[in-house]
C-alpha cells in the first residue's frame, strides 16, 4: 500500500485522532473486524499501526524437494508466521522431505508442533509459550556463548587430530550440532523477532543491530565449522559423515602424519587466533549489551590489530619453511593449515566488522553513549 498523508484532529482537549484508510480495514479477516483493535508501536519518533489480532497463517504450493521444502519452512518462521501449510505441487511429498521436515522444525523453535504427511507438511507455533529473548541482547549473548566453545573445540581438535582421532572425532561432532541446532536456531529465531517487531525497542537502528549482530555472529560460527571440515579432509572424511557412529568413522579415518616444517609452523600460528577470537567475542557482546559505543570501537581495533598479527605469522611461516618438506602427505597438511588460519583470519575481520557497524549505530542513538556505560535495552 502508498504511503498516505493524512490530517491529525484534534478530539476534546487531551487526544488526536486520524482515519484509517477503508481498504485497509476491509483487508482483516472476520475475527479482526469483529474486534476491531490496533496496536500502536513508537519506534523512531514514529507510530506504527497493525491490527491488535495478527494474520500469521500461510498456506504454500511447493515442489517436493527436500531443500525447497526446508526453505519455504524456514522462510515463513522467520517471516513471523504462526500456522503453515505446505503441500505438494505434483505427486507426494516422500519420505525424505518428510524427514528432512521433522528434523529441521524439531531444531528450529521449541514451541513448534510438527504435522508431516505425504500431501501436507505443516506446523503451528504455540501462541501460549513465550517466545525466546526479553530483548534480544539475551539471544546475542547465547550466540556468543555456543560461538566460544565452539571456538574452545576447535582449538582442541586442532592439537589433537594428528594423534587421537577418538578425541577429535568426538569434537568435530559437537562443533557441527552446535552450530547447525544451537547457534542456527537462534539465529533464525532473532530475525522472526527483528520481521514482528516483537522486541521493546526504541529505534530501528535496534533492530537494524540485532539482526546483523545476530547475522554476522552466525557467519562467524560457519567459518569455525570450515575449520572442522580442513581437519575432517585430512581423515578423508567430510562433515555429512559425522552422522555416522563414531566407532565406524575410526575404521574409515585415514590416519595423517604429524605435522611438521611448514604444516606445523602454520598450526602454531593459528593457535593463538583462538584464544584472541574468544576474549574479543567475550567483550563484543559485554559491548553490545551496554550500548556502549566506545567499547565496540576498542573491539573493533584489537580485531584488526589481531587480524593483523595472524597475517604476519603466517607469511613467517610460510616464509621459513616453505619448500623444507618433500612429503606430499605434509603438502596436503600445510594446505589444511593454511585454509584453517584463513578462516580464523576471516573471523577476526566479522567480529571487527560487527563492532564497527554496531558502533555506527549505537554512538548518537538515545541508549548509546560516547564515553561508555550505556544502559541496555
Amino acid at each position: 500500500m502508498d504511503i498516505l498523508r493524512k490530517r491529525v484532529t484534534r478530539v476534546g482537549s487531551g487526544a488526536f485522532s486520524i482515519y484509517l484508510p477503508k481498504k485497509w480495514i476491509d483487508g482483516w479477516t472476520p475475527e479482526q473486524q469483529q474486534e476491531r483493535e490496533v496496536l500502536l508501536r513508537y519506534i523512531s519518533r514514529s507510530i506504527l499501526v497493525s491490527p491488535a489480532i495478527m494474520d500469521r497463517a500461510c498456506s504454500l504450493t511447493v515442489p517436493p524437494d527436500e531443500r525447497l521444502v526446508r526453505l519455504h519452512l524456514l522462510s515463513a518462521y522467520v517471516r513471523g508466521h504462526d500456522e503453515v501449510e505446505l503441500r505438494p505441487t505434483e505427486a507426494a511429498f516422500d519420505n525424505d522431505c518428510m524427514a528432512t521436515a521433522r528434523d529441521f522444525l524439531r531444531h528450529l523453535d521449541e514451541r513448534i508442533t510438527a504435522t508431516t504427511a505425504s500431501d501436507r507438511i505443516s506446523f503451528r507455533l504455540r501462541a501460549d509459550l513465550r517466545g525466546p529473548g526479553a530483548d534480544g541482547v539475551d539471544l546475542l549473548a547465547m550466540m556468543g556463548a555456543k560461538i566460544r566453545e565452539m571456538l574452545g573445540l576447535a582449538r582442541d581438535c586442532v592439537e589433537a587430530y594428528a594423534v587421537d582421532p577418538d578425541r577429535t572425532l568426538h569434537g568435530l561432532r559437537l562443533l557441527r550440532d552446535t552450530h547447525e541446532e544451537d547457534v542456527s536456531r537462534v539465529f533464525h529465531q532473532a530475525l522472526r523477532l527483528v520481521a514482528t517487531l516483537e522486541l521493546p525497542l526504541e529505534s530501528v537502528s535496534e533492530y537494524q543491530l540485532l539482526g546483523m549482530a545476530a547475522g554476522d555472529l552466525h557467519q562467524v560460527s560457519g567459518q569455525v565449522l570450515v575449520v572442522a571440515s580442513t581437519l575432517l579432509d585430512a581423515y578423508g572424511l567430510a562433515l555429512d559423515d559425522l552422522d555416522y557412529p563414531r566407532a565406524h568413522l575410526l575404521e574409515q579415518v585415514r590416519r595423517p602424519p604429524v605435522p611438521t616444517g611448514v604444516a606445523r609452523e602454520l598450526r602454531r600460528a593459528a593457535l593463538p587466533a583462538f584464544t584472541d577470537l574468544d576474549g574479543l567475542v567475550r567483550d563484543l557482546l559485554a559491548a553490545l549489551a551496554g550500548r556502549d559505543a566506545v567499547a565496540l570501537v576498542d573491539v573493533q581495533d584489537r580485531a584488526g590489530e589481531a587480524q593483523r598479527a595472524l597475517q604476519e605469522r603466517i607469511f613467517r611461516a610460510v616464509a621459513e619453511a616453505w619448500g623444507a618438506e618433500t612429503d606430499p602427505e605434509q603438502g596436503i597438511a600445510a594446505h589444511g593449515a593454511n585454509r584453517a588460519a584463513t578462516a580464523l583470519a576471516n573471523m577476526l575481520d566479522e567480529v571487527g566488522a560487527i563492532a564497527g557497524t554496531a558502533s555506527a549505530l549505537l554512538a548518537a542513538g538515545p541508549l548509546g553513549s560516547a564515553s561508555g556505560g550505556g544502559r541496555a535495552a
